[in-house]
């Protein structure tokens, strides 16, 4: 897991600013907090572990300042996706109304994509030769769900691009 370390902290510019340690039904799962220089008023959590896990993959979620309860939502985005065995690029997640964040933000869902953000995260090699896949957690609203669920998470990504849209802005007006 060192060799996991170090990678984030190469791509990331630094250590880690909090160690976060959840546990959901009995299942455990550790959160690292960056601060990334790239975007100003943004921060980076990053799972730690999950690739030891038969999905071989860790995810990452870029987030604004000051948004309440996003490392427990974040965190429980990922247990149901593993628990639902789509811990997957394209995954869709929908949070019921109880996902702290759904009233404040107006983002029921989530999708897992590419490292959209930090694209070089994308995949790397163990020493081992194991390789470990990075996915990206993105909030969206239910209409872009639904969008996303018809049209797939390449075509959101393209209307998100040719408007201009940061994905990470939780407080954004939805683009469908």
């Amino acid at each position: 897991m060192d060799v996991l370390l170090e990678h984030y902290h190469r791509f990331f510019h630094g250590r880690a600013t909090d160690t976060i340690e959840l546990e959901f039904d009995g299942v455990e799962l550790t959160l690292l907090a960056f601060v990334y220089p790239y975007f100003p008023g943004r921060r980076v959590l990053a799972s730690f572990g999950l690739s030891l896990m038969p999905a071989r993959v860790e995810c990452i979620h870029v987030f604004p300042e000051g948004v309440p309860d996003v490392i427990k939502t974040f965190g429980a985005t990922l247990l149901f996706a593993l628990r639902n065995s789509c811990m997957k690029r394209d995954a869709l997640i929908r949070f019921g109304v109880e996902a702290p964040f759904v009233a404040s933000t107006g983002k029921s869902a989530a999708f897992l994509t590419v490292p959209y953000s930090v694209p070089e995260l994308e995949e790397f090699h163990f020493v081992t030769g194991t390789n470990i896949r990075v996915l990206e957690a993105f909030v969206v609203t239910d209409a872009e769900a639904d969008y996303v669920e018809a049209n797939g998470v390449d075509a959101f990504e393209k209307i998100a691009s040719d408007t201009g849209a940061d994905l990470t802005d939780f407080g954004r007006p939805s683009l469908i």
